[in-house]
């Protein structure tokens, strides 16, 4: 078995998972065709990360969050979408 990220591999080679799977696993069911998809080479890719989003405050109190609940239950309500309470 040749795994996708083997440095053996050849540019004609599948993707394979690193394990073995059962006989009737979906992914040995299922024919995803992963060897028509393009080979990626990871040194094309570039080792640039994407920035961290700034952390912002919640902002939300108890009473915001309470009214937002409040709202959200009444929607639901009249869409007929009934919802059990956790606990």
């Amino acid at each position: 078995m040749v795994r996708s990220d083997d440095p053996g591999a050849r540019p004609s080679d599948p993707p394979r998972h690193s394990t073995e799977l059962p006989d009737k696993c979906w992914a040995n069911i299922v024919d995803l065709q992963l060897d028509k998809l393009p080979r990626l080479d990871p040194a094309k890719l570039g080792d640039e990360k994407v920035p961290a989003p700034d952390q912002t405050e919640n902002r939300q109190t108890r009473e915001i969050f309470a009214a937002k609940a409040a709202s959200d239950r009444a929607s639901d309500a009249h869409a007929g979408v009934d919802q059990a309470e956790p606990g």
